[in-house]
């Protein structure tokens, strides 16, 4: 299954614009995250030769801007466009959702959304001392599980412990995305990235919100299994 990282931070393919945020289209119809501005999207998606058209699902794993802020790229025009939330999101995306014709879907638990991508439902957290509620997406394929988050505020550890009941006895092969590890201590750093060498990843894409410090530790840990992600990346889950 391919997988188009469509917005981050940072850019790797010349022509496509980076910015805070997170995005990644999954095989053409399901979209993971949509970033934090709609122009931006836009433009990334046209520069990725992918077509909007053809998305079904937007998964949001949470409801922050960055997440949430290029929503109108993908409905507008539309309808029926299917958006995967959890409970706690507010009134304002919601709304805005509905506006443009989108179908909203809470999760609270595991949920397919197609065959072979399933999102966890919702795990919970803090962040910056408030309750939070945050998604993962699992995606299963004959040569391993990968999961994909957006900020893991929860923990990216809590969130790849809910990924594994769905991934029964496959094996958990890729954990990408922002694993937000910005503002903790090279210890935890390390701990988080050995949990998860532990429960049976073999390579990590740490991006957007992990940090610089985060994404240069976990190359070390994962050597050769460790994964480039910005803005452009491509690659077969």
């Amino acid at each position: 299954m391919r997988l188009k990282i469509l917005y981050d931070n940072k850019v790797q393919r010349p022509g496509l614009q980076g910015a805070w945020g997170f995005s990644c289209l999954i095989g053409e119809e399901v979209l993971f995250d949509t970033g934090g501005d709609p122009e931006i999207l836009l433009s990334n998606i046209e520069g990725m030769g992918a077509d909007i058209t053809k998305i079904t699902d937007v998964v949001i794993s949470h409801d922050h801007w960055d997440h949430t802020g290029g929503i109108d790229t993908v409905l507008k025009g539309r309808s029926g466009v299917k958006v995967h939330i959890c409970p706690d999101f507010g009134i304002e995306f919601r709304e805005k959702v509905l506006s443009f014709g989108g179908d909203i879907v809470e999760h609270e638990d595991l949920f397919d959304i197609k065959e072979g991508i399933s999102v966890t439902g919702t795990v919970r957290g803090k962040y910056k001392e408030k309750d939070i509620e945050e998604q993962g997406l699992v995606i299963r394929t004959p040569g391993g599980v990968t999961l994909m988050t957006g900020c893991a505020h929860p923990g990216v550890v809590n969130i790849a412990e809910k990924a594994k009941i769905k991934a029964e006895t496959a094996k958990m092969k890729l954990v990408l995305g922002g694993f937000h590890l910005g503002n903790v201590s090279p210890e935890e750093i390390v701990r988080t990235a050995e949990n998860l060498r532990s429960m049976g990843f073999s390579s990590a894409g740490p991006c957007h919100c992990s940090g610089d410090e985060a994404i240069a530790i976990f190359k070390k840990i994962f050597a050769e299994g460790f994964t480039s992600v910005s803005a452009g990346t491509e690659f077969e889950a």
